[in-house]
This record gives structure tokens, sequence and C-alpha cells, in this order.
């Protein structure tokens, strides 16, 4: 178990220098630790902030996520227009998937 938390803590470390330097995909990485609680408290509202800033870099992984969060109301009330809009952002970035997930709030 204690080498389980030396490798978060390390990987946070890590995560944190890189996202600080611009690193968008250890932003989503940071996004991805505070919402799984995974070397650091559960925390989805951290973990929404950190996806922001890491859609707001150009990641569309986070733009999907973020559009996600917004359908489930995680870490944030339910929110179909603005999960529509990182899905748009993450479709114009070339992702299908967020295609489908827009094609499903449609229906809705």
């Amino acid at each position: 178990m204690k080498n389980v938390a030396f490798a978060y803590s390390q990987a946070l470390a890590g995560y944190k220098a890189r996202a600080a330097r611009g690193d968008s995909s250890s932003m989503r990485n940071l996004g991805l630790m505070y919402l799984n609680g995974q070397g650091v408290p559960r925390n989805p509202r951290e973990a929404l902030r950190w996806f922001v800033k890491a859609a707001d870099a150009g990641d569309s992984d986070s733009m999907l996520i973020l559009g996600e969060m917004h359908v489930n109301g995680v870490g944030t009330p339910r929110n179909p227009d603005a999960a529509r809009g990182f899905f748009a952002r993450a479709a114009a970035a070339g992702r299908e998937e967020a295609r489908s997930w827009m094609e499903k709030l449609e229906r809705k």
C-alpha cells in the first residue's frame, strides 16, 4: 500500500509541475485523480476545475469528460446546454463520440 501512495504522490507532483507549464494532458490527469480520489481526496469540483483548464488548453478528452460531467451532474449541477457546448467543442476537435453524445441529448 505504501508503494501505491508513493506512486500517486509522485504522479501528483509531476502532473502539477507539467500542468503549471501548460501541459493539457497533465491537467486532465490531475482532473482524473481528483475525480476518482486517486492519491488525493475525491473532489469532483476540483476535478471539474482541472478539466476546464485542460479543455481550454485544447484537450479533447477533457471536453468529452466535461460534457459527461454536465450530463450527469458530477461536480456541477446537471446542465444539458453546457454539456452540448463541450460536446460541440470535442466534435470540432475531431472526436466522433462527441457527436453520439449530442444525438443522445437531442433525443431527450
